[in-house]
């Protein structure tokens, strides 16, 4: 007999804990042979990885008066620094970042300032892990590229739970697309392993989000890989409360009524050999 919704529910949250134990197995095993600040340690190609990312994040974002900020998977706290430089009139009110890793927490605290900085280990989806406050802008780069089992519903969860932290702003990236000849990427869902979700299952799920509206910006920072970063806006409560529907207002190839033809920026790829997601080892 198939269970029931409650079932169903409780089973996917136990594998997703499991997918989640598998990746911070891997990343402890990459801390264990590099630094932690090396871009090994935290499946990087270089050192200007991070700030690519976040500069593709935060592309056309206006962010003033003091910041409150919540970083999921924030590994080293790399995002503090990206953060100072490129919103020099927001000051931090407050960061909190979380990770699965440990070593990374501990490592990352050193940045901490009493309850203005903190970094926190734990697994977000955990339905046992709840925040009780709430942030200007909540941000998880590189934090959803790894397969999962029940993938789509999986990033369901995690930008439902992280829109529930927000006051404003959510900001992630997804794999768009990847070179299928790239042996950097799996050809079969691997719990653990980067994977592209592809942009019909990221839509649905987008499409099913109520109360926002979202941006969609594809840019190929890497040869053999394509990523969709994704911003979304919480309504205010006042339209939200006339209007639940889902609004989108993403970069678009053409003009006319079809909004999904995206833009594929060809950003300069690192020149460096691989991806900054390897298979785990």
């Amino acid at each position: 007999m198939s269970p029931g919704p409650a079932g169903l529910e409780a089973r996917r949250f136990a594998d997703w804990a499991e997918d989640a134990a598998r990746l911070r197995r891997a990343y402890e095993a990459r801390a264990r042979v590099s630094a932690l600040e090396a871009p090994e340690a935290l499946a990087q190609r270089s050192t200007e990885d991070g700030p690519r990312f976040f500069d593709a994040l935060f592309s056309g974002l206006s962010l003033d008066g003091p910041l409150r900020c919540l970083d999921v998977g924030c590994g080293t706290g790399g995002l503090l620094d990206f953060l100072a430089a490129r919103f020099p009139g927001a000051p931090l009110a407050r960061y909190l970042g979380l990770d699965l890793v440990p070593a990374f927490v501990e490592h990352a605290a050193a940045r901490a300032e009493g309850r203005r900085i903190e970094f926190r280990r734990a697994d977000f989806l955990d339905p046992a892990f709840r925040l009780d406050e709430r942030f200007g802008v909540v941000v998880a780069c590189g934090a959803l590229v790894h397969y999962v089992r029940h993938y789509p519903a999986y990033l369901d969860a995690m930008l439902r739970k992280m829109l529930a932290c927000t006051e404003r702003h959510l900001l992630f990236n997804v794999i768009a697309g990847i070179d299928d000849t790239s042996p950097n990427y799996a050809r079969a869902p691997v719990p653990g392993e980067p994977f592209a979700l592809g942009k019909d299952p990221l839509f649905r799920v987008l499409e099913g989000l109520p109360g926002i509206t979202y941006d969609i910006r594809d840019l190929r920072l890497f040869p053999d890989a394509v990523d969709s970063f994704v911003r979304i806006e919480k309504d205010p409560p006042a339209r939200s409360s006339r209007s639940a529907t889902t609004r989108r207002s993403h970069a678009s190839a053409g003009s006319g009524s079809d909004r999904r033809c995206h833009r594929i920026e060809k950003s300069k790829p690192s020149a460096a050999n691989g991806s900054s997601r390897t298979s785990s080892p």
